[in-house]
């Protein structure tokens, strides 16, 4: 059996030949080297029209290399069926996020945009209208939870900025609705500061394992992940009777998983049919922020309190948790809140958490003469001061000592006042 050869067929510009495949290949020569069709051709005349039109491309100035062309169109072809949903998904597995920011930005995309017809749209097809119309349909369907909304939409919105900055997937970002990245102001911000009788209450609450790590939030400022990854190394000071400093230098974070069965298949939740997941606690070798990283200082009788809790609630060795769970790991903040619970019945504050407890602190250490903003941010750990000043509150009987306050700057006329009326 003889194969043929391929005989090639010179065109007035390029060649056109005929693989063994039965396929046609079509190539010309431009700026010093060859260049070949991205792929093969099922019928000469069609390898042949794809020789003129880069002779055209040519002609008019308008040519580059086929092989970009060929990436360029595949891109186009992407970007065209990536829908809102993939796109968010691209930016929370690629952005360099934490997990945990990771795990609590697709809840609320989860919530909001996946749940929504927009997660199915092509991402080169959604336009401000259609984002000003997802809005006003979320609005309107859930009008009761501002802060979800609204966390929602600033998430997605970042999602499109880093298709335009990072991912050079769109020239401009169509999230822009007025106003709707502020959530209105909520029962969360305007809740009452916990008072310091209350402070008290809430720690003689609690059983004696948890009266320590109650107060550790309420006067050191630690969140509720750095609490609960706190180990005896962490306590400088603390074997002797003076000063104890705590490092903070790690967090512990919520994270999931997928559950399965015995056959390691994924089990799926019957009512709505997702997979389940199961939760757990993490410790990972950073806080969330480089400024999350501090010293603070421990005021001496919580020390001496500290001290009594390692002495009879804490194993010994330097990676102890000062706060561990039945077998010794990282407890779970949910069960670290299920034993505030006889705490905040006690001060008879049911409504406040482990992170009003730092609010608590942050409003304390603003209020303190001798402590400055930027030591006082510091000490929380916060990036900059307005995001301590954000963490304020109106502590009990504000008006009087705010109208005492401008009592004092008033001059005096009620002298003037009796001498007109005489």
């Amino acid at each position: 059996m003889t194969t043929r050869k391929a005989t090639p067929k010179r065109q007035r510009f390029g060649t056109v030949d005929q693989l063994k495949s039965g396929r046609f290949r079509a190539r010309y020569t431009h700026r010093g080297r060859r260049w070949t069709a991205p792929t093969t051709f099922s019928k000469e005349k069609k390898a042949i029209a794809w020789v003129s039109a880069e002779e055209d491309l040519i002609d008019r100035g308008d040519w580059t290399p086929p092989t970009e062309r060929a990436a360029q169109e595949q891109a186009d072809a992407e970007r065209a069926s990536l829908t809102v949903k993939a796109l968010c998904e691209q930016w929370l597995t690629t952005a360099p996020l934490k997990s945990s920011t990771v795990s609590s930005h697709r809840k609320r995309l989860e919530l909001r945009v996946y749940s929504t017809p927009l997660a199915d749209e092509p991402v080169a097809n959604v336009d401000r209208p259609r984002i000003r119309q997802w809005w006003a349909e979320i609005q309107r369907q859930w009008p009761d939870t501002g802060s979800t909304n609204s966390y929602a939409y600033k998430r997605l919105r970042t999602a499109f900025q880093w298709a335009v900055d990072e991912a050079e997937l769109l020239h401009t970002n169509p999230v822009r609705v007025p106003g709707a990245g502020s959530p209105p102001r909520s029962d969360i911000r305007d809740r009452p500061l916990i008072t310091q009788d209350e402070a008290t209450a809430l720690v003689e609450g609690v059983t004696e394992r948890m009266k320590a790590p109650v107060e550790l939030l309420l006067y050191c400022g630690l969140r509720i992940g750095e609490l609960l990854e706190l180990r005896r190394k962490d306590l400088h000071g603390i074997d002797g009777d003076g000063p104890v400093t705590l490092r903070i230098r790690r967090d512990a974070v919520r994270e999931e998983e997928p559950k399965v069965d015995d056959d390691g298949e994924p089990v799926m939740n019957k009512r709505t049919g997702k997979q389940v997941m199961r939760q757990f606690m993490v410790s990972h070798d950073t806080p969330k922020t480089s400024a999350a990283n501090r010293d603070v200082g421990v005021p001496a009788s919580v020390a001496a309190r500290l001290r009594k809790h390692l002495r009879e609630h804490v194993a010994r060795g330097p990676d102890a948790l000062i706060i561990p769970n039945a077998r010794g790991g990282v407890m779970m903040d949910t069960a670290f809140r299920g034993l505030m619970a006889p705490g905040k019945a006690h001060a008879g504050r049911k409504d406040v958490g482990p992170h009003d407890l730092r609010r608590f602190y942050c409003t304390l250490l603003v209020n303190t003469p001798g402590v400055s903003l930027e030591e006082a941010r510091r000490l929380v750990g916060h990036e900059d001061v307005s995001q301590l000043m954000n963490y304020q509150r109106a502590s009990s009987g504000y008006e009087s000592r705010a109208a005492a306050a401008l009592n004092a700057l008033i001059p005096d006329t009620t002298t003037d006042t009796k001498d007109d009326n005489q």
